[in-house]
């Protein structure tokens, strides 16, 4: 389901917007999408328990080389659990589905955020 504007400018910020073209932002606004229940409440908690370890020890960066994102941490990972890689083996599915891309599926980068949306 596509995410309605009033929601989606609770989800998205842009960091320094007047930087980004106004086409840029309407096909990141019109292409954000939601799919209920994909990743159930017990696989985000596995999918946490596995990754948040690592990234307590990492320090949030303030710059990013395109300034596209502030305040962030991020680490790669290529071996999960074999629960969390069938989450995440969903999660490359449904991207190469919707975005083809020029890459073998375990190279694809996939960008996940904690949404917790209201009930």
């Amino acid at each position: 389901m596509r995410i309605c504007s009033r929601l989606f400018s609770a989800l998205v910020h842009f960091h320094n917007p007047t930087l980004w073209p106004n086409e840029l932002k309407t096909a990141v606004a019109t292409g954000c999408r939601v799919t209920p229940s994909f990743i159930t409440e017990e696989e985000e908690n596995e999918l946490l328990r596995e990754v948040e370890p690592h990234m307590k020890r990492l320090r949030y960066e303030k710059s990013h080389w395109d300034d596209a994102i502030h305040l962030y941490r991020e680490r790669e990972q290529r071996k999960w659990s074999p629960a969390n890689e069938k989450v995440i083996q969903r999660i490359r599915i449904l991207r190469l589905e919707r975005l083809p891309m020029k890459c073998a599926p375990e190279m694809c980068v996939i960008t996940t955020y904690d949404l917790r949306l209201p009930v």
